[in-house]
């Protein structure tokens, strides 16, 4: 494996996160309306959260991974968290809406940004504290 690889391999669970992600996505558009609700508790509180907190495990126990990265990959989950019901739940109300109301596009909830990162920061640490019981018993 070249070094080039080594470095983008590095981030394959983020890589992981976003095809979830967009899975997610695409689920919501293929569901019946109906299932809206069974649709937010399923996406997310259970697979999104879990994606994240998952994929960030595996981030907290690679030992490359550069400390500079930290800021822009929490950063990243926050976003996509954000961006989840913007993208479905909010924009097709807005779609739904649009000839009744023009008040201009909704904007996303900066709270879900928050929880997005405390997702990554929750998987990073149990990461790091596998990886040192794992080095220190190995």
């Amino acid at each position: 494996m070249t070094k080039q690889n080594g470095k983008i391999m590095q981030y394959r669970p983020l890589i992981v996160y976003f095809i979830i992600w967009l899975i997610s996505y695409a689920v919501f558009f293929m569901t019946d309306p109906g299932n809206a609700m069974g649709y937010w508790i399923v996406a997310f509180w259970g697979v999104l959260p879990i994606a994240a907190i998952i994929s960030s495990i595996f981030l907290g126990q690679n030992k490359t991974l550069n400390s500079k990265a930290l800021i822009p990959i929490g950063v990243y989950y926050g976003v996509m968290y954000m961006m989840a019901p913007y993208l479905t739940f909010k924009m097709a109300n807005y779609h739904a809406q649009i000839a009744a109301v023009r008040n201009g596009l909704p904007m996303p909830d900066i709270k879900l940004f928050f929880v997005g990162v405390l997702f990554f920061i929750a998987g990073y640490a149990i990461g790091r504290v596998i990886d040192k019981v794992r080095s220190k018993w190995l």
